[in-house]
């Protein structure tokens, strides 16, 4: 168990390419800068009292909490994306949330429609 709730959440991204999923996955992890830590996948809660700061130096080997999305392909020259959305509340009592998408095309955003939630 962690000895504390995070305070901060930062928000990477990068990609790779490798001779399978997993190599590319990788490579897309030390490209977004964590790539030479322990992740460990959580859900979709984010806790009270968060900000949203810039990767720090975190050291090698370390455990650090982490939800992600992905989109593997094994089609070269394949397009193909991944995101992922942190909603915060106004009241930073309250808990924040996460949620991911990925797909292989690329969405034309002025004709999906985007639902917002208010927390």
């Amino acid at each position: 168990m962690f000895p504390s709730l995070p305070n901060t959440l930062s928000l990477v991204a990068g990609n790779g390419e490798g001779s399978n999923p997993l190599n590319a996955f990788d490579r897309a992890l030390l490209n977004a800068g964590v790539g030479n830590l322990n992740l460990i996948k959580i859900s979709s809660i984010v806790p009270p009292k968060v900000d949203i700061i810039p990767l720090p130096k975190i050291p090698m080997g370390s455990l650090v909490p982490i939800a992600y999305g992905y989109c593997t392909s094994d089609v070269k020259g394949e397009t193909i994306a991944a995101a992922v959305s942190v909603a915060l509340p106004k009241d930073k009592e309250l808990c924040g949330y996460i949620t991911q998408k990925s797909t292989f095309v690329i969405l034309d955003l002025e004709k999906e429609k985007v639902q917002v939630i208010e927390v």
